[in-house]
C-alpha cells in the first residue's frame, strides 16, 4: 500500500491533526494508531493487516487516504475524466429564446441583441434534438438569457416539442430556469410548472436600494420588491425549487447580512437555496466593473463569512457549499455533448462566449452540422492534468484546473480555484460543526 497522492493534513486549533483527500473529499481526525500504519505502508496489504491496525487500514482505504502501491491515481483520474467528457447519451443545452432583457445590470457581459428565436430556428432546434434523440437517455434544458421570460412564447413552444420528443424515445427531461423573477406572474408559474421546469435561479443582490442600483429595470420601476412577491408565489406552489444568487463584489459584500435578513423576513418559508457569485470582468461589455472585482483570493477570504451568515438565519447553500466535491471536469464547457443556443441558433461551449459570432462552433443553419469539430476541440482538449503544476497539486480532483473560460480563451496561465486559498479554514470549519454536533 501507499499513501494517497491528494493527502492534506492540518491542525485544528485544539490540537487535533486532520486529514482532507481531495479525490474523496474525505475528512477524518487522525490518531496514532494511523501514524503507526504510515508507518509500516510499504509491506501492508488486506491480506497481512493486524486486527489492531485493521480497523483504521481499512477506513483509510474507504477514505482514498491509502491506496494499492501499483495504483496510478493520475491515470484513473484522466480514464474516468475522458469518460464523462465524450459520454453522448446526455444532451444538456442552455438555450437563450433571446438576449433582449429589461434590466441593465452594472456588470453584465453580454451585448444584448434584439430579437426572439424565430419559427425557423426553433425547427432546426427541434430537428438538431430529434437526431439525438435515439441515442440519448436525457435531455436537459437550461433556459437563459437575456431575460429568457420576454420569449415565454419561445419557451411554450420549444417545450411542448422537447417533451414530445422526450416521451417518444423515453428520455428522462428536465428544465431549469436563470431568471431576474420580476416577470413573473400565476399565469407563467403555471407555464412554469406544465413544462417540467424544476428549479429557477433569480438573483438579488442587496437590500432594495442596493439590489435596484445594481440590477436597474430600463422602465425605471424598482423591482426588489416584485421580485420577493414572485418568490413566494413560486413557493406557495411546492413544485419549483428556487435558488437565490447573491453576486458580489468589493461595492455590495457589506450588505450580504442584510439582505438575508430581509429574506428571513419577508420569505414564506425558508425552502430557498443561496449561492453567492463571484463578479468577473469577462468580457469588454463588462469592464467598467473591473476594479470592484473580488480576485479569487479576495473571494475566498469572504466566502465563509457568507456561508456562515446564510446559516445563523437557517438557510442552506446550494449544493451544501462550502464543502469541496470533486469533479471529472470543472464545467459543461468541458462535456462534449453540452452547448449554449442562442436565438440566431449560433452554438456555444460557454455561457461567457453567448452573442459573440466570432466564438460560435457552429449554427443550425450550417449545412452538415458538426459541432465535434475543431473549434469545440480547444475547450474538450483542454487538460489540466498535462500541465506540471495541475498534475503535482494536491487539490487537483476540486478544482481541475480551474475555468476553462481562463485558461482557453483568456489564456490565464493561473486559473487556480479559491478553494485553494481556504482549504484549510473550511476543513477546520466542518471539524469545529462535527465536534459540536
Amino acid at each position: 500500500m501507499k499513501e494517497s497522492m491528494f493527502n492534506i493534513y492540518y491542525k485544528a486549533p485544539d490540537g487535533a491533526k486532520l486529514a482532507f483527500n481531495s479525490l474523496s473529499c474525505g475528512l477524518a481526525i487522525v490518531d496514532d494508531k494511523y501514524e503507526t500504519m504510515l508507518s509500516k505502508i510499504d509491506e501492508i496489504n488486506d491480506d497481512n493487516i493486524g486486527e489492531e491496525l485493521k480497523d483504521v487500514y481499512l477506513a483509510a482505504r474507504e477514505g482514498n487516504f491509502i491506496v494499492s502501491s501499483d495504483k496510478n491515481e493520475l491515470a484513473e483520474l484522466a480514464v474516468k475524466r475522458n469518460i464523462q467528457k465524450y459520454y453522448l447519451g446526455d444532451l444538456a443545452l442552455t438555450i437563450a429564446p433571446t438576449l433582449a432583457c429589461n434590466f441593465k445590470c452594472v456588470y453584465c457581459y453580454e451585448s444584448a441583441k434584439i430579437g426572439n428565436m424565430s419559427k425557423s430556428i426553433q425547427e432546426k432546434l427541434v430537428d438538431f434534438i430529434e437526431k439525438q434523440a435515439k441515442h440519448l437517455n436525457s435531455l436537459q434544458i437550461n433556459w437563459y438569457g437575456g431575460e429568457p421570460l420576454l420569449a415565454i412564447d419561445v419557451i411554450r413552444s420549444l417545450s411542448d416539442r422537447f417533451i414530445e420528443i422526450s416521451q417518444k424515445h423515453n428520455l428522462t427531461y428536465n428544465a431549469f430556469m436563470i431568471s431576474n423573477g420580476s416577470l413573473l406572474n400565476d399565469t407563467i408559474i403555471n407555464d412554469l410548472i406544465k413544462y417540467h421546469v424544476k428549479g429557477i435561479q433569480i438573483t438579488l443582490d442587496g437590500p432594495p436600494e442596493v439590489h435596484d442600483s445594481r440590477r436597474v429595470s430600463k422602465n425605471g420601476v424598482f423591482q426588489f420588491n416584485k421580485i420577493i412577491e414572485n418568490i413566494n408565489k413560486l413557493l406557495q406552489t411546492k413544485k419549483i425549487d428556487v435558488v437565490i444568487r447573491i453576486n458580489v463584489d468589493k461595492n455590495n459584500t457589506a450588505d450580504v447580512e442584510k439582505l438575508i435578513a430581509i429574506l428571513n423576513e419577508k420569505l414564506i418559508e425558508k425552502n430557498v437555496k443561496i449561492t453567492f457569485g463571484q463578479v468577473t470582468a469577462y468580457t469588454d461589455a463588462c469592464k467598467s466593473v473591473e476594479n470592484t472585482c473580488y480576485n479569487n483570493i479576495e473571494f475566498s477570504s469572504n466566502i465563509l463569512r457568507y456561508f456562515d451568515i446564510i446559516e445563523k438565519y437557517g438557510f442552506d447553500e446550494y449544493n451544501e457549499f462550502p464543502y469541496p466535491d470533486a469533479k471529472l471536469n470543472y464545467c459543461c464547457a468541458e462535456v462534449a455533448n453540452s452547448f449554449v443556443v442562442d436565438f440566431e441558433g449560433y452554438f456555444y461551449k460557454c455561457w461567457n462566449e453567448v452573442g459573440n459570432i466570432k466564438s460560435s462552433i457552429g449554427n443550425l443553419n450550417d449545412e452538415n452540422l458538426d459541432l465535434l469539430n475543431y473549434k469545440e476541440a480547444v475547450w474538450l482538449l483542454r487538460n489540466p492534468l498535462m500541465v506540471p503544476k495541475c498534475k503535482e497539486c494536491k487539490i487537483l480532483p476540486i478544482c481541475m484546473g480551474g475555468c476553462p473560460y481562463n485558461t482557453c480563451i483568456k489564456q490565464e496561465d493561473n486559473s487556480c480555484d479559491w478553494f485553494k486559498y481556504n482549504l484549510q479554514d473550511i476543513v477546520i470549519k466542518y471539524y469545529d460543526k462535527y465536534q459540536n454536533s
